[in-house]
C-alpha cells in the first residue's frame, strides 16, 4: 500500500488537532492495537534536523482504541507557537511489535504564522 498525499496547514499559536482512521482498501478499519504511530516534521526530505517529531511513544499522538483504527495528533499552541518555518515536509508511520513499518500519509506542512500573540 503506498503512503496516501495530503497537505496539512498548522496555525501557528493554535493547538493542531488532527485524527486519521486506518482502512484497508476495502475501507474496513484497521485493528492497529499494540501499533506505535510516528510523525515527522523536516525542512525537506534531505533534512538531518526535525521541526516537530510526534510520536505515540512520547508526544502528541495517540491510539485511543487500537481496534477503532484511529490515531489521533494533538499538537498544544504552546508548541505550535514556537515553531518558526514557512513549508516543510512531513510522513507518518505505523509500526508493530514484530517491526513491520508502513509510511500512511506524507506531504507539505505549512506553518501560516500568527499575527495576534500573547
Amino acid at each position: 500500500m503506498a503512503a496516501g498525499a495530503h497537505d496539512i496547514i498548522m496555525e501557528q499559536g493554535s493547538t493542531f488537532n488532527r485524527t486519521f482512521t486506518l482502512k484497508d482498501d476495502d475501507e474496513v478499519v484497521i485493528d492497529i492495537s499494540g501499533y506505535r504511530a510516528d510523525m515527522q516534521i523536516r525542512n525537506d526530505k534531505e533534512a538531518v534536523t526535525t521541526i516537530l517529531v510526534c510520536s505515540t511513544a512520547g508526544s502528541y499522538l495517540t491510539i485511543p482504541v487500537g481496534t477503532d483504527g484511529v490515531i489521533e495528533l494533538s499538537v498544544p499552541a504552546s508548541v505550535t507557537s514556537t515553531l518558526d518555518f514557512d513549508i516543510g515536509v512531513y510522513d507518518l508511520e505505523t509500526s508493530t511489535s514484530a517491526g513491520v513499518v508502513v509510511r500512511l500519509l506524507e506531504g507539505n506542512c505549512t506553518l501560516s504564522k500568527e499575527v495576534t500573540r500573547q
